[in-house]
């Protein structure tokens, strides 16, 4: 988006905020939206679940050095 044509010329060059609120931008569908959510979901549930092996990994790697003290 250019955002010359908004610009109020001046001493300082400046965007004032009705001008901001009257730019429209345009959204995808809801379902364009959900489909576009899904993979990203899915990244995020699988990073959860490393997150969840990498904190049993340290317990367990705790647990065998503290064995050996």
């Amino acid at each position: 988006m250019d955002f010359k044509n908004y610009v109020q010329e001046g001493a300082l060059p400046s965007v004032n905020q009705k001008v901001i609120g009257s730019i429209e931008i345009p959204l995808p569908t809801i379902e364009e939206q959900k489909k576009l959510c899904r993979p990203l979901n899915e990244l995020e549930a699988i990073g959860f679940q490393l997150d969840e092996k990498a904190d049993e990994y340290k317990n367990i790697k705790n647990a065998i050095l503290n064995a050996y003290r």
